[in-house]
């Protein structure tokens, strides 16, 4: 509900939601919030309290791929295999600013280059900020650590394959 307050949206469109989300919410009985951050934005923009009700993201892990297998799709999708003792880290999302992947490929860089540990990083995504984040994979010198594939149906099926 309230987690349009923290999109990349321009400036008009997050008033339209947000003046809409508070027009509308006196026929509602409940709003839901993916998040305690999404409760308090919503708050913030004096939407009643009692209607809000959080209910956090979650998946059912009994339908995962097992590591094995997902570790294969992930491979065949690099068109690569990884080194076996490589630490996968991976991520699910959009891939907007507001997401922090620089920090996230930063972060990585480090790993690999100041700690010596061989990881590598998995960005399952699409979105505006592809080009961007190619481009700042190639300033890091990250080609061959920093990945971003774009999956659709069965992305959350490979968590399994990340150790991070």
């Amino acid at each position: 509900m309230a987690g349009f307050f923290n999109e990349p949206l321009p400036l008009w469109q997050k008033l339209f939601y947000k003046y809409a989300e508070k027009f509308t919410a006196r026929w509602k009985d409940k709003l839901i919030c993916v998040s305690e951050f999404d409760h308090l934005a919503a708050i913030n923009e004096k939407i009643s309290a009692k209607k809000l009700i959080t209910i956090h993201n979650g998946l059912e892990t009994d339908h995962f791929w097992d590591k094995e297998l997902a570790s294969q799709i992930i491979n065949e999708k690099l068109g690569r295999s990884l080194p076996e003792r490589t630490l996968l880290i991976g991520t699910i999302g959009n891939l907007y600013k507001t997401k922090g992947y620089d920090y996230l490929f930063s972060a990585v860089r480090m790993i690999v280059s100041k700690y010596k540990i061989p990881a590598a990083l998995v960005v399952i995504g699409s979105g505006n900020e592809r080009n961007d984040l190619e481009k700042l994979i190639a300033e890091l010198k990250m080609e061959n650590n920093v990945f971003i594939i774009d999956i659709k149906e069965e992305a959350w099926q490979l968590l399994k394959a990340f150790d991070v």
